[in-house]
């Protein structure tokens, strides 16, 4: 727990920066803010500010928009740009400027903003919590450390996750711990291809630690204001060491589907689930499976309280004592930068 604590605070550290607010926007009622533009998504445009830090605002409210960055945008139909903003004549839309072309879109089509950064460090997002938990295998409270970064650049995503959960009980302590690199390149309108690789150890499965690489292919049906739904599909080749000094080699497939929605924008809440199958194709009749829920409510300004569900099931656990399923419930208190 603290090794892994300590490699996410070293990534995380050198992305405190100071940035130009040089960006504007004009809202349907006549205010102005001048502003850097961070995100938008699910209908919440994400700015920071030099007197009033970080703010979310309506995406729906927002009647013009300027911004010399080179932006991520992407359309209602997942098609994408990559430009700079100018102010249009007609509040409600706005030019978007693509090297030495422009044109006029509606403000009302954009589902989505990121930011494409010169600066590696300025183009880094995530999060980060911490909290108690209760888990099956012992009955006891548990910490829990989670955290995400996030980097983006032109059709690329980057993303490392970290999971730390660990039950000391009057008897035993098991551990749930996982870490992970991944990289995404769109394709075309609704797809990307995936390849990761990643650390996982569940004592409870009898797993002390598994390697795995993969790659996947994926589809977006929908991604609006609103809501998001992925699928995803592919291979994945995993090395498992057992408690029981056995190392076992897997080749399974990987069938995902993640989905996340906004229930209410004040106080802001949202839903996310995440259900992953891993049939074996060198083991036959084992399949694992890895489920994670999570809601999560915006308490103030870039902190959240969230609580988890998780469920990892093992049809065949390589190790002989193992249980085939581990699930808990977390509760945390989570920044997000």
């Amino acid at each position: 727990m603290k090794t892994i604590l300590v490699l996410f605070l070293l990534i995380v550290a050198p992305m405190v920066t100071f940035a130009a607010k040089t960006d504007t926007l004009t809202m349907n009622n006549g205010d102005r803010l001048t502003c850097e533009i961070k995100t938008m998504s699910f209908g919440k445009l994400t700015v920071k500010t030099s007197d009033m830090g970080t703010l979310s605002v309506k995406w729906l409210r927002v009647g013009f928009i300027e911004s010399k960055q080179v932006l991520e945008i992407t359309f209602r139909d997942h098609t994408r740009l990559y430009g700079t903003f100018l102010k249009s004549d007609s509040a409600g839309y706005a030019i978007i400027k693509t090297g030495v072309f422009q044109q006029t879109y509606a403000l009302s089509e954009i589902v989505a903003i990121a930011q494409i950064s010169a600066s590696f460090w300025q183009g880094l997002d995530g999060s980060v919590s911490y909290g108690v938990s209760f888990a099956s295998g012992t009955q006891n409270f548990q910490s829990t450390f989670r955290g995400k970064v996030t980097y983006k650049q032109k059709k690329f995503k980057h993303q490392i996750n970290l999971t730390s959960i660990i039950a000391i009980g009057s008897t035993d302590t098991t551990k749930n711990q996982s870490a992970g690199y991944s990289v995404k390149r769109y394709l075309w309108k609704r797809g990307y291809v995936s390849a990761m690789v990643g650390w996982q150890q569940n004592t409870e499965l009898g797993i002390d630690a598994r390697i795995l690489t993969g790659m996947t292919f994926g589809y977006q049906p929908f991604d609006n204001s609103v809501n998001q739904l992925t699928f995803a599909a592919g291979t994945v080749f995993n090395r498992e060491f057992t408690n029981e000094n056995t190392v076992v080699n897997n080749v399974e497939g990987l069938i995902e589907a993640d989905y996340y929605i906004f229930l209410l924008y004040k106080p802001k809440i949202s839903l996310s689930i995440n259900a992953q199958a891993y049939p074996s194709f060198t083991e036959a009749g084992r399949i694992r499976s890895d489920i994670t829920t999570q809601l999560s409510w915006e308490i103030f300004n870039d902190f959240t309280l969230s609580g988890s569900y998780y469920n990892n099931f093992d049809s065949k656990p390589s190790s002989t004592d193992a249980v085939k399923m581990s699930w808990g419930y977390t509760a945390t208190l989570g920044y997000t930068f």
